[in-house]
């Protein structure tokens, strides 16, 4: 009655074009990553290309958990792109940041045990995802691999057991860093 004009619903649709990517090509580019990692870089080419070939690929938003400390896991994880947090606790401390061509999760993979830290993406992530399964077929093929990676993971084990002391270290623990470093520098008596 007022001359009001009622539009008519109205939907945009925009096309996408997406070009399926070739696997062979991608295979090769998962290789690629997984070659650059150190304690699978020793493997010949063919074992990085079957990992590739098993490996499965997941996308994770900014700020998304990947694993939670103490969660079940039997894989590894290489960063494809983008970078991550690595936590643990008490109180959810930051102990490191894995970048594109980084890895965690090796411990789960050779052992089955829980997850030992919290990983959260820093941004939008592209990661590999290597089970325990496609794993142990490349270590049964290819000697020495299993060493390599046991290898890593005592020395991530470490760092991690390191940064949980640390973390419920007395209220002394700056005094005793400045003890170190003093003595480091061979400042014994300033």
């Amino acid at each position: 009655r007022r001359h009001i004009e009622i539009p008519w619903p109205i939907q945009g649709q925009i096309d996408r074009t997406e070009t399926p990517q070739d696997p062979a090509i991608r295979r090769d580019a998962h290789a690629k990553v997984i070659a650059g990692v150190p304690v699978l870089s020793a493997l010949v080419p063919d074992a990085h290309r079957a990992l590739a070939d098993r490996a499965a690929r997941h996308l994770y938003a900014k700020g998304e958990v990947i694993v939670k400390e103490g969660d079940p896991g039997a894989s590894m994880f290489v960063v494809e792109s983008g970078r991550v947090a690595i936590t643990v606790e008490p109180g959810q401390r930051q102990v490191a940041v894995t970048e594109a061509g980084g890895y965690f999760g090796e411990m789960s993979l050779l052992t089955g045990a829980p997850r030992a830290a919290t990983v959260t993406a820093l941004e939008d992530c592209t990661v590999l995802e290597i089970s325990a399964d496609v794993f142990r077929e490349s270590a049964l093929t290819h000697s020495g691999v299993l060493e390599q990676v046991a290898l890593a993971a005592s020395t991530r084990q470490r760092e991690l057991t390191t940064a949980r002391a640390s973390a419920s270290a007395p209220a002394d623990a700056p005094a005793s860093l400045l003890a170190r470093m003093r003595k480091f520098f061979g400042m014994s008596g300033a």
